[in-house]
């Protein structure tokens, strides 16, 4: 039983020494990532714009991810009923 106990001590010193080792301070350049580039603003949904869908912007403000489009009066060759 001492020697387990020993053994997990052993373990333990040898995983802390090597948790602290291994935070050397060093600075690691920035990674460019992709969304922190300058892109051309472009509408976020190309296709349904081209289908005549428009985007609405009176509900409040919302977050930039989310986008509230109205559907055309014509959709798929049937009129729609808009409430």
């Amino acid at each position: 039983m001492i020697m387990i106990i020993k053994r997990l001590y052993f373990i333990a010193t040898v995983l802390f020494a090597f948790s602290v080792c291994s935070c050397g301070g060093e600075n690691y350049p920035d990674h460019p990532w992709e969304w922190d580039q300058d892109t051309e603003e472009e509408d976020p949904n190309p296709d349904i714009i081209e289908q005549g869908w428009t985007a609405v912007d009176n509900l409040g403000k919302l977050p930039d991810y989310i986008q509230v489009y109205k559907s055309p009066e014509n959709l798929a060759g049937k009129r729609l009923l808009h409430i």
